[in-house]
């Protein structure tokens, strides 16, 4: 199993779990993950405030796919 991981900018982690309460939501990068893939995650960065894009309005559109 795995997941798709992603950034968020807002203003806190309960703000997120609010919105998209199908998500798990995590303060901080975990361990197993390098520099490099935070980087490339970092590219992806979400506004709260904003409306969904990319895969985020795919996954919100679709919440059973």
């Amino acid at each position: 199993m795995g997941g798709i991981w992603m950034l968020f900018r807002a203003r806190s982690k309960e703000e997120i779990a609010r919105k998209y309460p199908e998500l798990k939501v995590f303060n901080k990068r975990p361990s197993w993950m390098s520099e490099d893939e935070y980087q490339k995650i970092a590219k992806r960065t979400y506004d709260i405030d904003e409306p969904p894009t990319g895969w985020l309005k795919y996954y919100v559109d679709h919440p059973n796919k």
